[in-house]
């Protein structure tokens, strides 16, 4: 819901998922999950995860070829 669907853009400052490619998404997911990148509700988010489970996430948002 904060993100916007997948073909859509958010009213906010929040960016659209789809438009990080997996690899920026993975290293967002990373600096928030390690507190170097700070925001409202991602750090509390990303805390728990593993590396693999981040890659895994940044993945499923891959556009298909």
């Amino acid at each position: 819901g904060c993100h916007g669907e997948i073909d859509s853009q958010t009213q906010r400052k929040i960016p659209t998922l789809s438009q990080l490619t997996p690899e920026a998404l993975e290293s967002k997911l990373t600096a928030y999950r390690d507190n170097r990148l700070q925001g409202t509700v991602m750090n509390r988010i990303c805390r728990g995860l593993s590396p693999d489970e981040i890659h895994q996430l940044s993945m499923s948002f891959k556009s298909p070829p």
